[in-house]
């Protein structure tokens, strides 16, 4: 790919008041060792930065999801309530 078909990325300020503690600044030294391309991906030394995204259900999965929990506590219930009328029974 030549360099004039990479699109340039766009320039964002940073908030440092988002910023999780022990973070800091990159610094001028530093600066030649980042880079970005046309996505806004961010590149450390030439190496893909990876960011996680954070997991994200659609309906059915949420769906799938419920319907499992609530069958589990409904199993554990059940359960319970058989080992007490067990031992109550004795």
């Amino acid at each position: 790919m030549a360099q004039q078909d990479v699109k340039p990325a766009p320039i964002r300020k940073a908030d440092k008041s988002t910023w999780p503690p022990g973070v800091r600044a990159i610094t001028a030294d530093e600066l030649e060792a980042i880079g970005v391309d046309h996505r806004g991906d961010l590149y450390w030394h030439g190496k893909h930065v990876q960011v996680r995204h954070p997991l994200v259900l659609n309906f059915w999965h949420t769906l799938l999801a419920t319907g499992t929990a609530l069958s589990a506590i409904a199993l554990g219930l059940i359960e319970a309530i058989r080992f007490c009328l067990e031992i109550w029974a004795r």
